[in-house]
Formats: C-alpha cells, sequence, structure tokens
C-alpha cells in the first residue's frame, strides 16, 4: 500500500497540478485525486510509474503520514504575490525538509528548546529574546544563525529560490513544539540575516496570533529592527553629519543593508524625513537600490544543526547515498539540500542518483526546478 498524502506531498513539491501530475505518469486525473484522499490504491505497475516519474523511491510512498507541517501556520507570513501553488510548493519543501530534521533528530540526544512565546511587542519581545538567547542587550550580533540554533530553533536553506517570499517559520511537529525557519537560497547576506531575524519575530510574537498580513509583517520587521539594531547602539553610532558613506561603513559592522540602516535612523528620528529621501536618492544614483556595494557584501551564514547531525551519523563527507537509502529520498534531492546548507559532501559520486551537483539555485515556479528530483 502506499500513502496518498505522500502522493501529494510529491506532486506539489513539483509544482504539478494534478492533471499536469496525472499526465506525468500515465493516469487520469479523477485517479490522481483518488489516489491522493486514500480511495483508491493504484496497482504496482502504477506505483513504480509514480516512482520513475518522480524520482522518488516506492519506499517512500509505502511510509506513513508525512510530518506535522500545517498550511495555516504558513499563511500570514506568505507574500501576496504568491500564488496557492507556490505556497502549496513552499510548504511541501519544509514537510520534506522537516521530516529528514525529525528522523535524524531520533538518533541523536538534542538539547532542549529554549526559545519561548514573549510579548507581542515587537520591542519588548526583541529585547527579552537577546536576553534569552544569551546575547548582550547592546552591540552587533556576530553569529546570529548560531545563536538562534543554540536556542532549539532549527534553521535551514532550501536548495531552491523561493518565489515571492525569502523566507517562511512555524512551531511544527505533532504538538508544534519545534520552532523551524525555512529559507530561500540565493539571497545576500544582509537580506539572509534580516529575513532571520524576522522569522525570529514570528516565532516568538505570532505563534497562534490573529491579526492582517501587513500587521504581522510589520511587527516582525520592527522586532528585526530592535533585535538586530538596538536603538541604544543606533543612537550612539549614528550622528550628525549624516552621510551615506557614513552610513554604508556601518554595513560591516552591523550585517544589515544599507537601506535597513537608513530606515531604522529615520524610524529612531535619527535623521529628517528629508534627510531619508535624500540619501534613497543618492542610493538610486549610484545603482544601490538593487546591488549593494561588494565590497561591503556580508557572507550568508550556514546553519549548522542539520549538517551536524548528518555528519555525526553519516561521517564527514556525509554519506549521501546511504543516507538517502535510510530515509527513502532520492540522492540527488539530499545531496542539494545539504550542500545548500555548507555540508561537505563529496562533489563527485558513481550514485547515479545524486547526479551533477547544481550550483544555480533555481526559482521554485520554473519548470527546471523539478528537475531536481528527476531529470525524466
Amino acid at each position: 500500500m502506499i500513502n496518498g498524502e505522500r502522493v501529494k506531498l510529491v506532486r506539489e513539491l513539483l509544482g504539478l497540478t494534478q492533471i499536469e501530475f496525472a499526465q506525468r505518469v500515465g493516469l487520469s486525473q479523477a485517479m490522481v485525486a483518488q489516489v491522493e484522499r486514500g480511495g483508491r490504491q493504484p496497482s504496482q505497475d502504477v506505483v513504480a510509474a509514480i516512482s520513475l516519474k518522480t524520482g522518488f523511491p516506492v519506499s517512500f510512498f509505502r511510509q506513513g503520514e508525512p510530518p506535522t507541517f500545517p498550511a495555516e501556520n504558513l499563511l500570514f507570513r506568505a507574500s501576496a504575490r504568491m500564488s496557492a501553488r507556490q505556497r502549496a510548493q513552499a510548504r511541501s519543501y519544509g514537510v520534506l525538509t522537516f521530516e529528514v530534521i525529525t528522523r535524524l533528530a531520533r538518533r541523536l540526544e538534542l538539547g532542549p528548546v529554549r526559545l519561548r512565546r514573549l510579548s507581542r511587542d515587537p520591542i519588548t519581545g526583541a529585547r527579552a529574546t537577546r536576553e534569552r538567547l544569551g546575547l548582550e542587550a547592546s552591540g552587533p550580533v556576530q553569529r546570529l544563525v548560531r545563536s538562534i540554533e543554540r536556542s532549539g530553533v532549527f534553521v535551514v536553506i532550501l536548495p531552491v529560490e523561493l518565489a515571492g517570499r525569502d523566507a517562511f517559520s512555524a512551531w511544527v511537529g505533532d504538538e508544534h513544539l519545534m520552532p523551524t525557519i525555512m529559507l530561500s537560497g540565493g539571497r545576500p547576506g544582509d537580506r539572509f540575516r534580516w529575513s532571520v531575524a524576522h522569522e525570529l519575530g514570528h516565532l516568538v510574537m505570532h505563534r497562534g496570533a490573529i491579526g492582517r498580513d501587513a500587521e504581522l509583517e510589520a511587527e516582525a520587521d520592527l522586532f528585526a529592527s530592535e533585535f538586530l539594531l538596538p536603538e541604544a547602539s543606533l543612537r550612539e553610532e549614528i550622528t550628525p553629519p549624516v552621510t551615506l558613506s557614513s552610513v554604508a561603513a556601518l554595513k560591516p559592522r552591523w550585517g544589515v543593508s544599507i537601506q535597513a540602516l537608513i530606515r531604522r535612523a529615520v524610524s529612531l528620528k535619527l535623521i529628517t524625513d528629508r534627510q531619508y529621501r535624500f540619501l534613497f536618492e543618492q542610493l538610486a544614483a549610484r545603482g544601490w537600490r538593487l546591488s549593494e556595494p561588494e565590497n561591503l557584501a556580508i557572507p550568508v551564514e550556514s546553519p549548522r544543526a542539520l549538517t551536524r547531525m548528518s555528519e555525526l551519523l553519516y561521517v564527514t563527507p556525509i554519506d549521501v547515498p546511504s543516507m538517502a537509502s535510510d530515509l527513502s529520498l532520492p540522492a540527488r534531492a539530499l545531496h542539494e539540500l545539504l550542500v545548500a546548507q555548507g555540508g561537505k559532501v563529496p562533489e563527485h559520486t558513481t550514485d547515479e542518483t545524486v547526479g551533477r551537483q547544481t550550483n544555480n539555485l533555481r526559482s521554485i515556479t520554473d519548470t527546471p526546478a523539478r528537475r531536481m528530483f528527476a531529470d525524466r
């Protein structure tokens, strides 16, 4: 027997409608719908075709229910630009990645989750979270991802670019006790750090919260501002005369974009609205609105939790074929997930299911992104 939820998971992961999926595996749309609902079991030949055309082993579909990763936990974090299909695809990546995490975690002894829901007020929440993570009340957060992972949060970079969204997060698992942040690949380091802090704000403030998307996003941004750029510190460092050069010089120290520093300065009334507009005019004139200077680039921090678990269980460099076999996953998909975390995996392998290592991250909505799982 196969699990219909897992068939649906793979279909959504590939970004396919039921009709498109049916055409790929040689079934009718009605048959696909029945299989996904659990109302009908396909023949062994059909199961083999599904495995062949998706790249997922038959053993993947014969497992029990996938882990709990409810879409409703993600909806208020989803950009209005994301379609229902894109949201489903992002959720499917979350489910698959979270299943990898939980299955590895069962074989290891992990520390307790220290992150807690705190005040809904962004400023109070940010300051309390700094204290809870053992960070100084002021000054830059030097190792943001590591500090968050030590609190029990799983941070994972997806091996694709999410269309219209930098990241999403949720308290997941059977009892919603595991905080997880999933991030789009292909983002610069300053934007990456802001996304991590923004999603941390959601985890701290919005567990079960009710509110409008715009309101919740604004609160998460204010949390990120105070968490990464504490008011007391910025008041000491942004002093007259405020110029584009003086603000840009702060970027390497604080690990955020020049634009974020300018927005924080105006929100704290360290500069006037007129100065704010002038600074952004200068940014635009230099072409820095879209791409800030390369010499000021912030490195992307590599999450360690998933990679470390994999190394403990499957040596270093990670034995991807063995790990994929144990997890009933396509070796190529697992390979790319580990590469995205900065994991030490062999660059070449004789396992044909891994194939070539993909270095160019692709849009989650592009047809080539589907080839991560099957070039068939």
